[in-house]
């Protein structure tokens, strides 16, 4: 992970970019603590036969006595490889796994295909020993054949970063519920706090961009329906020309005025974003000032029908009770678009009220009135039963070319939760109804507190990503199935990190 990421999203001992919880039941302890993070912890190894291929049991304790409390045991041929620039995780090889049905069939993997499997379980989360054995370890290569129509998302974080509501793991949960297998490759780990939170279907397959091969994918997909590209990494190019030539279209999404420092950071190459919008099959964006030609077509984001329309869920422990209006934003925080001044002049003028604000805290925080609650991350299942609280929904940017360029995803789900937006004169919100704008962002709660009831449904209609989806697929000629075939679970698993003291063990936490 570029160490620019680091510093802006300041992730604490780059907790966020560990991916499950590991126990490594070897004698070469202090490699593994050195080397790996602190989700991962050494415990004495266990002699006994090496497993061959996938087997299922009630109980893994006569199976691996040092292993305990995990869900499946994987015996590995294990190499050390880098992590991105900053933590270090193995190289895994894996010969046998055996596992809980309960693990098992929540992957859906019934095939007996080792890789498969354990990439399975990685990707959900769940709490995994490994035991190292002799051999030197090579990439593993996943031959199971794909025979749904296979779309590839290039996005720069994981599905499950930023609390799972990121426009690329929307738009990759769609698909999946519309019967396509889903690639989702990740540029980098993930930036924001690990709530704990995976995505588990059985056509979704979850890698890294550092351990994505193009060929392996062509050789098991039968039915190349398009490659999504989210961010002009120039990694993610030469993938696409890869697949492209393989018969994927390459549909380029522009997400963000990557050009500005504060977004491409380091990385950012004009010349590879020009390549692409000139190579691609079509190109999309997500607001009107980011369409880089004529010919390209707007795709705003929207809302997640399948977790804003439900029923009301019970009202959350941590809301702050008040004499007057509730008044909540949720998001990013970080950032110099985030308009601090704002959200304090909006606290002020309200004082019987209560501000709640929920997102990554960062550390430099300026001075806020007594009434702004600061709630942290939620993962973006629990979100609904927090918004439908809201009176108002904010979005307190300062008002610049890269705000401008902005679809920013609360606001649709502020609305379908039935929560008039106030937000300052953005041009990507131009039109949407419920949303009130106003130079002075005090003025715009006030309209919304004051003004027509939004209407939830219509909103759920307008702004669905059924409909987007449907859209980006059609520039590939592709048409989107009208029926949801299996939804996409959504566990949350917090992630466990050891301190120093406890990474070495061998009992029972």
């Amino acid at each position: 992970m570029p160490r620019a990421v680091v510093g802006r999203y300041r992730i604490a001992r780059y907790r966020a970019a560990s991916r499950n919880n590991v126990d490594v039941a070897t004698d070469d302890a202090r490699t593994w603590l050195a080397r790996t993070p602190d989700t991962f912890r050494v415990v004495p190894a266990h002699r006994g036969p090496v497993p061959v291929g996938v087997e299922v049991v009630d109980d893994l304790a006569p199976v691996a006595p040092t292993l305990p409390d995990v869900d499946a045991v994987v015996w590995a041929r294990v190499a050390r490889r880098r992590f991105g620039t900053i933590v270090e995780e193995p190289l895994v090889d894996p010969v046998g796994v055996v596992a809980t049905g309960e693990a098992i069939a929540e992957i859906g993997r019934s095939d007996g295909d080792v890789v498969a499997v354990f990439d399975g379980l990685w990707a959900a989360g769940r709490r995994l020993g490994l035991v190292p054995v002799p051999g030197r370890a090579t990439r593993p290569v996943r031959r199971d054949p794909i025979a749904r129509p296979s779309v590839v998302v290039c996005s720069l974080v994981p599905m499950h970063d930023v609390g799972g509501g990121s426009r690329g793991a929307r738009l990759a949960v769609e698909f999946l519920r519309r019967g396509h297998h889903v690639t989702f490759v990740a540029a980098h780990g993930a930036m924001g706090t690990d709530l704990g939170l995976r995505f588990v279907h059985p056509d979704l397959d979850q890698r890294y961009l550092w351990d994505f091969e193009p060929s392996e994918l062509v050789a098991r997909a039968r039915d190349p329906a398009m490659v999504l590209v989210e961010a002009p990494v120039s990694e993610f190019a030469a993938v696409a020309g890869k697949l492209r030539s393989a018969g994927y279209p390459v549909v380029y999404d522009v997400i963000d005025r990557w050009a500005d420092p504060s977004l491409g950071w380091d990385w950012y190459d004009a010349s590879v974003e020009e390549a692409l919008v000139a190579s691609a099959d079509a190109v999309v964006a997500s607001a009107p000032d980011l369409l880089p030609n004529p010919s390209a077509v707007l795709v705003p984001n929207a809302v997640d029908d399948a977790a804003f329309g439900g029923a009301d869920a019970d009202l959350p422990s941590d809301l702050p009770a008040s004499e007057g209006p509730l008044i909540g934003y949720h998001g990013s925080l970080y950032g110099p678009w985030f308009d601090w001044e704002a959200l304090r002049r909006v606290a002020e003028a309200f004082p019987d009220g209560a501000v709640v604000v929920i997102g990554d805290v960062p550390p430099d925080v300026p001075r806020l009135p007594g009434n702004v609650h600061l709630l942290g991350p939620r993962p973006q299942p629990e979100l609904p039963a927090y918004l439908r609280r809201f009176a108002v929904g904010l979005v307190p940017f300062v008002v610049s070319e890269v705000s401008h360029a902005v679809s920013p995803l609360k606001v649709y789900e502020y609305l379908a939760s039935g929560v008039p937006v106030a937000a300052p004169p953005l041009r990507a919100l131009e039109g949407i109804a419920g949303v009130h704008v106003a130079d002075d962002l005090v003025d715009a709660v006030r309209a919304a507190l004051v003004g027509p009831p939004v209407d939830r449904e219509q909103a759920l209609r307008e702004h669905s990503w059924t409909d987007r989806c449907r859209t980006i697929l059609g520039l590939a000629g592709r048409d989107l199935d009208p029926a949801v075939e299996r939804p996409v679970a959504v566990p949350i698993r917090p992630a466990i990190h050891w301190p120093p003291s406890e990474r070495l063990g061998g009992g029972r936490r």
